[in-house]
């Protein structure tokens, strides 16, 4: 890649994929405080409300992994771009949702775009810092927009309600997703790996299912019970699909997560921020 020759422009491409990033986190609480009036337009039961709300997470925490793993090879802005672009026609779909269905299809797009674009933003931030010091400071950056969307999410979907209605809650995505996509055109340089290594295609079929088994009954305990046999049944399988894939991981030549990364303080800290993201989540039953 080529980087901005300037420790200014530098910051300016950060600052870009960190706004696609504040925007990641805010999609996951941004709903919270909208869910009476969602529930009243839309005639949906608490079961579809709840899903509105949680299949983003659900999709986003099942394909980020396989998604990542060709963020090198595939370019990380474009990555980037695409993520946000799909994020905009998800949030195009599902202001307009007369059905539930609608909502819930457009909250699972909008996962698939996030899954795009938040490897690229890691990445990115990777190849503009190289210098250790500079990139620890970008990377705790990265960490606390992140979250700073997440808490923002619900101030700013309850300010929206206020001015419009719930489906303003998918609008907001616009704006900020066309500003993304025209600055990282303009500002972040394209970027891959310098020798790109082969799709993983069992690894990402394996992460996959495992992962979203997992964020599925992590978001179906508190409703179904933490001892319940759906709840129960899909932690085991998760179990056995993660082993599975680490199995594989550990055998494959050139394997889609090396295992020495999940000792890195980043690895280990990405999937406790998913799921404080979520922590503040209402739920419908009790609107």
């Amino acid at each position: 890649m080529t980087r901005p020759a300037t420790p200014g422009a530098r910051v300016a491409a950060a600052a870009v994929v960190c706004l696609g990033l504040f925007m990641l986190g805010m999609d996951l609480t941004v709903l919270n405080v909208a869910l009476p009036g969602l529930q009243q337009d839309l005639d949906a039961s608490s079961a579809q409300v709840q899903w509105i709300v949680d299949a983003y997470a659900l999709v986003l925490g099942g394909t980020v992994l396989a998604v990542g793993a060709f963020t090198d090879s595939w370019g990380r802005r474009r990555s980037f771009v695409r993520g946000m672009t799909v994020c905009a026609v998800a949030s195009v779909c599902g202001a307009p949702a007369p059905q539930p269905e609608q909502a819930i299809a457009a909250r699972c797009l909008l996962g698939v775009g996030a899954a795009l674009l938040m490897p690229a933003t890691l990445a990115i931030l990777h190849d503009l810092f190289p210098e250790p010091a500079l990139r620890r400071r970008a990377i705790a950056a990265w960490a606390a927009v992140g979250g700073l969307g997440g808490v923002c999410g619900p101030v700013i979907g309850g300010w929206l309600v206020e001015q419009s209605s719930w489906r303003a809650g998918f609008r907001v995505n616009l704006p900020l997703a066309v500003t993304a996509v025209v600055l990282a055109l303009a500002l972040v340089p394209e970027s891959r790996a310098a020798r790109p290594s082969a799709f993983d295609v069992p690894g990402a079929v394996l992460s996959s299912l495992g992962l979203t088994a997992r964020v599925w009954a992590v978001i179906e305990s508190p409703h179904r019970g933490w001892t319940s046999g759906w709840v129960l049944s899909a932690f085991t399988c998760s179990l056995v699909l993660l082993a599975a894939f680490l199995l594989r991981q550990s055998r494959a030549r050139e394997p889609m997560l090396p295992l020495p990364v999940l000792t890195r303080p980043v690895s280990a800290w990405g999937p406790g921020r998913l799921r404080w993201w979520r922590s503040p989540r209402s739920d419908p039953c009790s609107c």
